[in-house]
This record gives structure tokens, C-alpha cells and sequence, in this order.
């Protein structure tokens, strides 16, 4: 039962796959995010800073107006305060669920939102007493917005904005008790290319 419940499924993906096939997208975008790393108890001075980011995405059709966007993202955040700065880099598995808003031009405005679930792969810490402050597993609510720009039959450029709230606690009480939070968020702003397949 096992194995064709496993076969039913491989089955039904590969055949949602290739009925969507001709409206699938590959995508390429870069940029800055604007990163802010919030602690409780509130740190006097606490600034953000700005960091890149970058990644790929597939863009697969679900209706006429809609597209699921799963990617893969690396992420920075960091921030100051007093002498102190932390920082963490993050690799991010954004997914999303994108609108986007035929006008009869070469220019298509797009809405999305999702859950951007991120693996941290490194982070750094300069006058901090307590160091190693993140837990590995992080989770963010993204959402923005943005336009592609027609160039060519397949081929687009894009420009886009999203704000993506930390919402997992990631404070390592093991390593620094006297915190009781910490979560990372950012405004991000990106340019890129979309490639249809």
C-alpha cells in the first residue's frame, strides 16, 4: 500500500509538472537588505545595518494569475549597538505565492507573500560577551511587491520590495541566558531576470 501510495503521488507530480510546463519561469535577483536584529530585554543604541542578498527562484503557474515561488536565497542580517555588533548569514528557502496583474503591456506589477524558512551557515559577534547567540533554524513572514518589465518573448527584468518579519525566537538560552529574544527581520529591495522555460 506503501509503494503505491508513493507511485500515486510521483505520478500526480510529474503530471502537474508537465501540464504546467510552458509557464514555468526561472528567475535570478539580487540586492539589499535593509536587516534589523531585535533583542528583549531592548538594547540602548540598537541599529540595523545593511547586508546583501541574492538567490534563484522557480516560478510555476497555478492559475492564469497566480504562481507558487519556491527559491533559494542566501540572507544577511546584522546590528549594532554600543561598540557591539552581531551578525548572522542565513541560507533562506523562500515560499511564496505570487499575483500578478495583467495591463495589456510590457509591464506586469506582482503582489506575493509566503513563509521563508532559513538555516543559518554563519555568524559572527565583535564585543559581545555572550557569543553564539542564534539557533540554526529561523522562519520569517514575507511580503511585498513589485513590476517585471518585458524585454524580449521570455525573457523579463524585474524590480521588487518585501519586508520579511522574523517570527521564530532565536535566542540561544545556552549561551546567553540573559536574553529572553531574539529575532531578525529586513527590508529588502531587489533587481533581477526572469527566463521562461
Amino acid at each position: 500500500m506503501k509503494m503505491s501510495l508513493k507511485k500515486l503521488l510521483l505520478v500526480t507530480v510529474i503530471g502537474f509538472w508537465s501540464l504546467q510546463a510552458s509557464a514555468n519561469n526561472l528567475g535570478v535577483e539580487a540586492g539589499l537588505n535593509f536587516s534589523s536584529i531585535s533583542f528583549t530585554p531592548t538594547q540602548a543604541g540598537l541599529t540595523g545595518g545593511t547586508k546583501f542578498t541574492g538567490g534563484v527562484y522557480y516560478e510555476m503557474k497555478v492559475e492564469d494569475w497566480f504562481y507558487f515561488q519556491p527559491g533559494l536565497r542566501f540572507n544577511g542580517y546584522s546590528a549594532s549597538a554600543s561598540g557591539s555588533t552581531a551578525s548572522s548569514n542565513v541560507l533562506q528557502v523562500p515560499l511564496l505565492g505570487k499575483a500578478k496583474f495583467a495591463t495589456g503591456s510590457m509591464v506586469t506589477p506582482f503582489a506575493l507573500a509566503g513563509l521563508v524558512p532559513g538555516f543559518e551557515i554563519s555568524e559572527s559577534q565583535t564585543n559581545v560577551t555572550n557569543p553564539n547567540n542564534f539557533k540554526g533554524f529561523s522562519l520569517g513572514l514575507s511580503f511585498g511587491g513589485g513590476a517585471e518589465f518585458e524585454v524580449s518573448p521570455g525573457v523579463a527584468l524585474l524590480v521588487s520590495g518585501r519586508y520579511t518579519l522574523g517570527l521564530l525566537n532565536q535566542n540561544n538560552a545556552t549561551t546567553n541566558p540573559s536574553v529572553t529574544s531574539v529575532k531578525a527581520s529586513g527590508f529588502e529591495l531587489l533587481v533581477g531576470g526572469a527566463f521562461a522555460l
